[in-house]
């Protein structure tokens, strides 16, 4: 019986160490290298609500003398690719504040219950930070709508509940941003915490143009006619594949390698050029 009693003394002890250490680990990375705000392409609109979101915090003091909140909850929405994670890069640049992006990878448990406590302790981290821009990048891995039946789902949903406690928590100091591909299968609790949420959509063949004429002005390069004639098939992918294809131009003409830059992939048909991104919110 001794030697019982003593064993489940030394696995609590054990137990008490891991989650000790658990706790202190750090559950939030600071990001560096941030974009301009200049240097994201956005439709007209999108740049003027984030120009809205800016001005009111750093006229924040006019709006709280009259008793009004100034919204430190943003939101970006869109297919991955087009730029969410940096833009609240840049609008943490533009704030003049270090940008702490959650480590999601460490948060989800397979312990009961500890799920739950990695996001209490990753939004105390952050503010220990403060001010700070918090960055929750893919929140649908833990805002998705509740669903109380059994098992895991319970587990999530009862996280969901105490992510939403954290967000309510956060003082004015913490400007939060969640980004997310699938808007449509966020819990709706969720969704009412943000103040402003953005549509990042795809780039049209105008804005497409545009990227390829700045690129050229900024590097001192000029595309050929065929470059230009095949930057037609990005129509329909994000912005990512834009500069990347920019940027493969832009190496073949420095290591003088006479070849023509493709997009999507080479050898594919004719018919069948280009990857297509699903819309948002499709499996």
């Amino acid at each position: 019986m001794t030697d019982i009693v003593l064993n489940i003394i030394i696995g609590c002890v054990f137990l008490c160490v891991i989650f000790s250490a658990m706790k202190n680990r750090p559950l939030i990375y600071k990001v560096e290298n941030l974009m301009s705000l200049d240097n994201i392409f956005l439709t007209q609109d999108v740049r003027e609500s984030t120009d809205s979101f800016i001005i009111r915090y750093q006229k924040r003091d006019i709006l709280k003398r009259n008793n009004l909140p100034w919204g430190n909850k943003l939101l970006l929405v869109g297919p991955p690719g087009n730029g969410k994670t940096a833009l609240a890069g840049a609008i943490a640049k533009k704030f003049n504040l270090p940008l702490f992006q959650l480590d999601s990878g460490l948060i989800e448990s397979c312990l009961l219950g500890n799920t739950a406590r990695n996001i209490v302790n990753a939004f105390n981290q952050a503010k220990m930070k403060t001010p700070c821009v918090f960055l929750f990048d893919e929140c649908d891995s833990y805002a998705t709508k509740r669903r109380y039946d059994s098992g895991g789902r319970v587990e999530m949903s009862h996280a969901l509940n105490i992510m939403l406690q954290q967000i309510d928590s956060l003082e004015e100091k913490v400007v939060f941003i969640a980004t997310t591909n699938v808007y449509e299968e966020l819990d709706p609790a969720f969704l009412r915490r943000f103040s402003m949420k953005l549509y990042l959509a795809q780039p049209t063949p105008a804005m497409i143009k545009e990227y390829l004429s700045k690129y050229q002005k900024e590097n001192n390069i000029v595309f050929s006619g065929e470059d230009l004639e095949n930057a037609v098939d990005l129509t329909g992918q994000p912005w990512s594949k834009v500069e990347e294809y920019c940027q493969s131009i832009h190496q073949n003409q420095l290591l003088g390698l006479n070849i023509s830059s493709k997009t999507g992939c080479i050898g594919q048909s004719s018919e069948s050029v280009g990857f297509k991104y699903p819309p948002m919110g499709s499996d």
